[in-house]
């Protein structure tokens, strides 16, 4: 059988509308009932999220509470710009007067002038500190920025920077220790090529120790002091703090001298090295600690009554200074005074283990006429205070959430999604329970949070007292901890509520999951629905179109047979 080619054409009805009337009166019970439990659905995952969102954020105020570290902080005063002080829980409640009688410092020494294009030398430099040390090997081309870059790059660095500053005079080797401290010290070890030390050439001229100085005058194996040999005189030899005098003859040589010095009780060594040039220089080694090592030598007295004329005994005479470089800044521990009697050090400029529990951090000295700085520890009361009324806060704004998504409001109509929900009510009851709870302290003794100004209003929210709440801290404060945070501590026994419901794969969570699975469901229902009603449409396009070609037939049928009655003999044509 033909068909038609659009819908209606034969019977002159309005076959597409009626089709898709049609369609729609039968989805419309469906697809209500759809539309109303999709809303449902997505009320409650939304409902249940800003629950979720809300436990949450009482979990968060429960966290300080149910450690017991809360009630042990301690909180510390302090008006001093000297430095800076925290308080740990193992600080005992007490004062402390502090005064900063010097910062530490890392080391920073710098070269004399070199050319930038010109070989150092060859040979091995051994960079040290007190723990540490590491090697950089040095060609016959390399130049002072070769050693600077080698020494950064050395894999075995402990921590010393290597940089290289251009002057008018030269280029000059500065190096810097990455650490504070005495045991940051550096030194240099150098063996040359050239097997000279002291020459003024060749790689020993990177040679460094703090605790290493050489006279500048120029002495002769075997020169006497006096060539008048009879001016006699007396040098006090200094080592840090130390000093000892020793008497020179006029007939002494120089090696007379070095053995002199030698047998010195203050930790000096002299030799005498030769200079590359024939000649001789006395070096002076001290082997005290660092910080305490510097060598010099005055003149105390010489016959020839003239101490400064730079002959005779007065060759002797030398202020420290490190051979080779010159000391920028030293290398130094931090020290402090506690309660004007006290004295300690530190490599760094922190102080932790001084006063138990009491961290400070130095940032200048006090001069030596300042009064020391106090600090004071005391309990720290004022968190706690905090924390109860962080909890109160949130457990009141859980709470409203709980109206919004569970309360009826009879003046708009409006219906909280889970309304008729257990899972609230149920997780309500619970905290309030935990909450009413009387938490045991000790003997007969035991607090709740209406003993400590937190009451249960008629509304279900909490209210603080806080007066009440600071006279308990002032007079109950010992047992705080063990009232939230013991065993048995409120703040404990509501967390272990709060978690169930807010954790992953908690309660809450499951339900979440539970509902998105009712959603899936009803998904799958709908597009079981869509291919039911693409069908139905097309089975009444089917049916119309049938009907259609059948009107239309009937209508060329009718046409045939009165066209064929009018033409036929004897027929009178009515008039038109």
């Amino acid at each position: 059988m033909p068909s038609l080619s659009s819908p209606g054409i034969g019977s002159g009805l309005d076959v597409n509308s009626i089709v898709t009337q049609l369609v729609e009166a039968e989805r419309k019970p469906f697809d209500d009932k759809t539309l109303k439990t999709e809303e449902k659905y997505t009320a409650q995952v939304s409902d249940l999220g800003k629950l979720k969102s809300a436990i949450s954020d009482l979990n968060d105020a429960l966290f300080d509470l149910k450690l017991p570290t809360t009630f042990s902080k301690r909180s510390v005063e302090s008006a001093s710009s000297k430095f800076d002080v925290e308080a740990g829980s193992a600080a005992l409640p007490a004062s402390y007067d502090i005064k900063v009688d010097q910062v530490a410092q890392s080391q920073t020494i710098t070269s004399k002038a070199f050319d930038l294009t010109t070989a150092v030398g060859q040979g091995t430099l051994t960079l040290k500190n007190s723990s540490s040390s590491f090697n950089i090997e040095v060609s016959a081309s390399d130049t002072l920025d070769s050693v600077a870059a080698n020494i950064n790059s050395s894999g075995a660095n402990f921590g010393v920077t290597a940089s290289i500053i251009n002057g008018e005079n030269g280029s000059y080797l500065v190096l810097s220790a990455d650490k504070t401290g005495l045991e940051s010290a550096i030194e240099i070890e150098v063996t040359d090529q050239d097997g000279q030390g002291y020459d003024n050439s060749g790689l020993s001229q990177l040679a460094f120790s703090a605790k290493n100085t050489v006279l500048a005058q120029t002495f002769t194996a075997g020169e006497v002091m006096n060539a008048d040999g009879t001016s006699n005189g007396v040098i006090t030899l200094a080592n840090g703090t130390s000093s000892e005098n020793i008497n020179i003859l006029a007939t002494d040589t120089i090696e007379d001298v070095v053995n002199k010095i030698n047998a010195n009780s203050i930790n000096v060594t002299a030799s005498l090295e030769d200079d590359g040039a024939g000649g001789k220089k006395l070096a002076l080694v001290s082997t005290n600690d660092y910080g305490n090592h510097q060598v010099s030598i005055a003149i105390a007295s010489d016959d020839d009554g003239n101490t400064t004329d730079l002959s005779g005994i007065s060759r002797l005479a030398h202020s420290y200074s490190p051979n080779n470089y010159v000391e920028n800044q030293a290398a130094s521990d931090a020290k402090i005074t506690v309660n004007g009697a006290i004295s300690a050090s530190s490599s760094t400029n922190t102080f932790d283990k001084v006063v138990a529990g009491v961290a400070l951090t130095v940032k200048s000295a006090h001069a030596a006429t300042d009064a020391a700085d106090k600090i004071t520890v005391s309990l720290d009361k004022g968190s706690t205070e905090e924390a109860v009324g962080k909890f109160v806060d949130s457990f009141n704004a859980m709470l409203d959430v709980v109206k919004q998504v569970t309360n009826a409001d009879k003046e708009t109509g409006s219906v909280g999604s889970l309304i008729s929900d257990s899972t609230v009510r149920t997780f309500l009851g619970q905290l309030r329970e935990s909450m009413g709870d009387a938490v045991p302290i000790e003997n007969n003794l035991s607090l709740s949070l209406s003993m400590i100004g937190v009451s249960t209003q008629k509304d279900g929210t909490l209210k603080l007292d806080n007066k009440e709440l600071k006279k308990q801290i002032d007079t109950n404060f010992e047992h705080f901890g063990t009232f939230f945070s013991g065993e048995k501590g409120i703040a404990r026994s509501l967390a272990d509520v709060v978690n169930e419901y807010k954790g992953t794969g908690g309660i809450v969570d499951n339900k979440i999951k539970s509902i998105n699975g009712y959603m899936e469901k009803l998904n799958e229902e709908k597009d079981k629905f869509n291919t039911k009603m693409v069908k139905y449409e097309s089975r009444l396009f089917s049916q119309f179109n049938t009907m259609d070609l059948l009107v239309a037939n009937l209508n060329a049928t009718s046409q045939y047979l009165t066209g064929a009655l009018d033409n036929l003999p004897g027929v009178v044509k009515k008039s038109k």
